[in-house]
């Protein structure tokens, strides 16, 4: 729900995931029965430098009891939903009966790597990978970024820009005539606001920022 270097730029993967895990707790009433989460399936896509297994960061930022197995699930894009689907399928399966499933990423605070600093240099420049575009945007099988990989899409579908400019019009302004019905599903993230003060982030900033009537 946050925009890149938007108002949750300072809040790690992991922390915003905790605060979803939270809230999903909350809302289907297990506070007090942590014992029956059999797993918890939590999507992300960019994990250099969240740390060692960042779902189960996540659950014990939660609250989550240590003991419950935790699984990172990296689909690209669709890793929240694969999260869920398989979650899902592990219920359907007799193999779980309560999972918490969901995704948690920060395009904001994903690092630059220096892949060649392990054997050394001894003359010369090293150059920073920026890892939201190696891990995130770039696919591994041409080296074509996602929006070269959109164009092609594009092309191959014959889909103009014209219907691309109405349909991405269209999303914004169903997404924000349904502001008021999603308010519930938002977990409101509180983030600092300098002198000891904080703002809690309630709302999806994505169709907040559009300007509608900008050509």
């Amino acid at each position: 729900m946050g925009s890149f270097q938007g108002a949750l730029a300072s809040i790690g993967a992991c922390e915003l995931g905790a605060e979803a895990i939270k809230s999903a707790v909350s809302r289907a009433g297990l506070g007090d029965k942590l014992d029956l989460v059999d797993e918890v399936l939590m999507g992300n896509v960019l994990s250099a430098g969240l740390g060692q297994s960042p779902a189960s960061t996540a659950a014990r930022l939660a609250g989550l009891p240590p003991n419950i197995p935790t699984t990172i699930v990296n689909k690209v894009c669709a890793s929240g939903m694969k999260a869920v689907t398989l979650a899902a399928a592990s219920i359907r399966a007799g193999q779980s009966n309560v999972v918490i499933a969901g995704g948690m990423e920060s395009m904001s605070r994903a690092p630059h790597l220096l892949l060649t600093s392990r054997t050394g240099t001894k003359f010369g420049d090293q150059t920073l990978v920026d890892s939201l575009r190696l891990d995130g945007l770039t696919d591994t099988a041409t080296g074509w970024g996602m929006g070269l990989c959109g164009e092609k899409c594009a092309s191959d579908y014959e889909i103009s820009r014209e219907l691309s400019d109405e349909y991405a019009q269209r999303s914004y302004e169903r997404a924000i005539a349904a502001k008021a019905h999603l308010v519930e599903e938002i977990a409101p993230v509180y983030v600092p606001a300098g002198k000891g003060q904080t703002i809690a982030v309630a709302m999806d900033e994505g169709p907040n920022n559009v300007c509608l009537g900008k050509p």
